[in-house]
């Protein structure tokens, strides 16, 4: 769960402005603690413009005596002396953030493109040392290919439910798609995991770089080779086990979706930075389990997912549906 942290910085700016040591930064950070706030920021800047280094240390001893944990959160660039800074007092957790000459205050996370030797070995330093690290990473237009993605396979089931391909199980077309998933499909997608893997250590899985949209997008093949694998070699009894979850593309998208964040994001219960790859795994499979009970559960009483009905209701608005659904095809 995400929790306020109170950035105290501009105490110090105005005490500096003024000259001498009113208002005081301790005072502030007490009336913030007192009013029962979780956490305290500073960002230390190499000017010293507001927060100094013996601020930092200042409050990171008011905060290390109190009656109940509060965050401490440093902000600032991977610069040698802040680092140093970071590790002696060891607060909570240290934010890494790009600094531009001249700016007023942090405007952007840091590019894509940085380079990610300097940044792994600052981020190694602070692990080392028990401090927790987050990042401020500018968004990339490589995150924004999922959905149009999703919506693409969506589409090319449903190419194949109307061509017939689902009830063929000896159709050509799956042939076809088990050499695009081979070929196509399972090296882009060991590229693409790779690429993740090793920028996911920098920057978080929300990220990553525009090379790896390229074999992101089309790793997305493999699943033809899946589906040709499953449709082919599959019991109907498996099939038929399976098939209410596929039933409710959209419903079950859109709940996977919003389980994973709520468990796994800052915005949630911010389970991802505790859980391994295998942990990881293990829960998207057990919420894809409880989806397929809940659609079982749902077609039998309703014979079509709710976010699938309002769909076609939509789609089909101020027009007659075509004959298949009149008939509940």
């Amino acid at each position: 769960m995400v929790h306020l942290s109170v950035n105290v910085n501009k105490v110090a700016t105005l005490r500096n402005s003024r000259g001498g040591a009113a208002p005081s930064v301790l005072d502030a950070v007490r009336v913030c603690v007192d009013a029962g706030a979780p956490g305290i920021t500073v960002h230390p800047r190499v000017d010293a413009r507001h927060i100094t280094f013996a601020d930092v240390r200042d409050v990171a001893a008011l905060l290390a005596t109190g009656a109940r944990r509060v965050e401490f959160n440093i902000e600032g660039d991977p610069r040698p002396d802040l680092l140093e800074l970071v590790q002696e007092v060891r607060p909570t957790q240290c934010t890494l953030v790009p600094v531009r000459p001249g700016e007023i205050t942090s405007q952007a996370g840091w590019p894509i493109t940085t380079p990610p030797g300097e940044m792994a070995r600052a981020i190694a330093g602070l692990k080392a040392s028990g401090v927790r690290v987050s990042l401020f990473v500018d968004i990339v237009f490589a995150n924004l290919i999922g959905l149009p993605m999703v919506v693409a396979l969506m589409l090319t089931g449903m190419l194949a439910q109307r061509a017939g391909w689902l009830a063929d199980r000896s159709s050509p077309a799956w042939r076809t798609a088990l050499v695009i998933g081979l070929v196509v499909g399972l090296p882009s997608a060991l590229a693409y995991g790779v690429l993740l893997y090793t920028e996911a250590e920098m920057f978080g899985l929300g990220a990553y770089s525009a090379v790896a949209a390229v074999p992101g997008a089309l790793g997305a093949t493999l699943s033809f080779a899946y589906a040709a694998l499953f449709l082919r070699h599959a019991s109907p009894a498996l099939v038929r086990w399976l098939s209410p979850a596929g039933r409710m593309p959209l419903t079950n998208y859109l709940l996977q979706s919003i389980a994973m964040g709520a468990l796994l994001s800052g915005w949630g219960f911010a389970l991802a930075p505790r859980l391994g790859y295998a942990e990881t795994a293990a829960l998207g499979l057990a919420i894809f389990a409880a989806q397929l009970a809940l659609s079982h559960w749902w077609l039998r009483r309703f014979g079509q997912g709710p976010l699938e009905r309002a769909w076609r209701k939509w789609t089909y608005s101020g027009m007659p549906p075509p004959a298949a659904l009149k008939s509940g095809a």
